[in-house]
């Protein structure tokens, strides 16, 4: 089903920010979105990190992040994720982790079990 993910600004530009002076330096400072149904798996490989895939960048539009996705029914876990370095020889990079918010967040639950918090999606029938 194809959705729209749309994360208010505040949450991830911050972390954006602090990697200003690195802009144009491979990916750093470029946001992805790490969910069970993409990348997640990368992170047991070299713990903190992920393999970059431009299908997953999330675009900033006006005071948003937003991407597309062709998610199935069901509820899906994920992270906005901000790349802070350049690649290793295995395309693994570090990146900051954004976590569910300690407010809600409107369209979207905290998975309370893991730490930092995933943020929820419910893909429901249309």
């Amino acid at each position: 089903m194809n959705i729209i993910i749309s994360i208010p600004a505040k949450y991830i530009d911050p972390s954006v920010e602090k990697l200003n002076e690195f802009s144009g330096i491979e990916n750093i400072g470029k946001v992805y979105i790490a969910g069970d149904w993409n990348n997640w798996g990368d992170s047991p490989e070299k713990a903190g990190c992920i393999r970059p895939d431009p299908r997953w960048e999330i675009k900033k539009e006006n005071d948003l992040y937003t991407i597309a996705l062709d998610l199935p029914i069901g509820l899906h876990g994920f992270k906005p994720v901000v790349i802070k370095a350049t690649a290793d020889e295995n395309g693994m990079v570090p990146v900051i982790w954004i976590a569910y918010p300690n407010e809600n967040v409107p369209g979207y639950q905290p998975e309370e079990e893991d730490f930092p918090r995933n943020w929820l999606i419910k893909i429901k029938p249309a």
